[in-house]
């Protein structure tokens, strides 16, 4: 299960990533709101794999 776990953080990190470099290169009045906001998405995810990598090992 804890595997299970990390693999799915790591591909939640890949699509947050990849939504983070959509709102930066996305023209928007609101850019600064969106690329905050996913700006903190991926930390969070960058932290959800840190601590499922720690309770794999």
């Amino acid at each position: 299960m804890k595997t299970v776990q990390f693999i799915l953080s790591i591909l939640v990190s890949i699509c947050a990533a990849g939504m983070l470099y959509g709102a930066i290169t996305t023209y928007s009045p609101m850019k600064i709101f969106s690329v905050t906001i996913m700006g903190v998405i991926c930390a969070g995810c960058a932290f959800l794999i840190r601590i499922s990598y720690k309770e794999l090992k």
